[in-house]
């Protein structure tokens, strides 16, 4: 800040949202905004860096030579425990929210851009896969990853283009959609998996030689543990309409025409409606196939 390093650390929760103290001055700082709400330099404003909620697999394939934040052993105690995320979800808001489609809950992809502020549900990210929209003069791009649960939002122009493209998803191989959105943590849209599993045996051809089946094969070990499923990041193209080039989950043109032109990513965030519309009232909330309506203004009564 100005030059001034800060350190931070959990100081509690405010309107259930991250709160957070610097050793340095003792301010107080709320985290979805990244401004200090109390103290010496209440008012002032952390600089928003762009990050994304990712997966492991779709990181390393782009980050080849990344580097992974590894556990202290000192400080695993301090560590969220496995199972918070699905036992946080269980608790009530303390907030309202608008009466609509949206629990408080529901997870939503957040982007705010030139004083105005949208909302893509992610079940409807999940389902839609490409999203075209545009937020006041800016034609957008909400795009889901090849891993089915990496979202990413981008401005739907560059600056050697002289138009906004169109995109369709190339779709190289039909992959089966989960049966319910994931929250966070878990996959929302289930990539191809390789699952080898024993064949069932029927009764009749069984032999009654411990561990054998009538051919000699040894028996499948019912207590056996399944082998774990070999997760697979699915091949992923956009074509834009007007030149046929094709582009890639970084919003760059790898073939055709425009080949060399990348769009602007935009930062957004994977947050709770009730959270996220707390601090933004004036959202719109993307609703398909793809006209925005304009949350009520008033709040549900608690």
């Amino acid at each position: 800040m100005d030059g001034r390093v800060l350190h931070f650390y959990l100081a509690g929760i405010n309107d259930q949202n991250f709160l957070m103290r610097d050793r340095e001055t003792g301010s107080w700082w709320q985290q979805i905004t990244g401004t200090a709400i109390a103290g010496p330099l209440r008012g002032a404003h952390l600089r928003l860096l762009s990050t994304e909620e990712i997966s492991y697999g779709l990181w390393r394939r782009e980050y080849p030579l990344g580097t992974v934040l590894a556990p202290v052993a000192g400080d695993q105690k301090n560590y969220v425990r496995p199972g918070w995320v699905k036992r946080y979800h269980k608790y009530p808001t303390v907030i309202g929210v608008p009466r609509g489609p949206l629990k408080p809950r529901s997870l939503v992809i957040g982007v705010a851009l030139d004083g105005q502020a949208r909302v893509y549900p992610y079940r409807g990210v999940i389902k839609q896969q490409v999203i075209e929209d545009r937020i006041g003069n800016t034609p957008v791009l909400v795009a889901l990853g090849p891993d089915g649960r990496t979202v990413r939002v981008f401005i739907r122009r560059a600056s050697g283009l002289g138009h906004s493209p169109q995109f369709f998803k190339e779709v190289a191989e039909k992959t089966p959609a989960a049966k319910s959105p994931a929250r966070r943590n878990k996959t929302a849209q289930q990539p191809a998996r390789v699952v080898k599993t024993a064949a069932r045996i029927p009764a009749a051809h069984k032999s009654t030689v411990k561990g054998k089946t009538a051919a000699g094969k040894a028996r499948p070990d019912a207590k056996a543990k399944p082998k774990k499923p070999v997760f697979k990041l699915q091949p992923w193209v956009l074509i834009d309409a007007a030149s046929g080039s094709e582009w890639n989950f970084r919003g760059c043109a790898v073939a055709g025409k425009e080949k060399g032109q990348c769009l602007t990513m935009l930062p957004s965030i994977n947050e709770d409606w009730f959270d996220w519309h707390h601090y933004h009232p004036a959202t719109v909330v993307f609703k398909e196939p793809g006209l925005p309506v304009k949350a009520p203004s008033h709040h549900a009564k608690k």
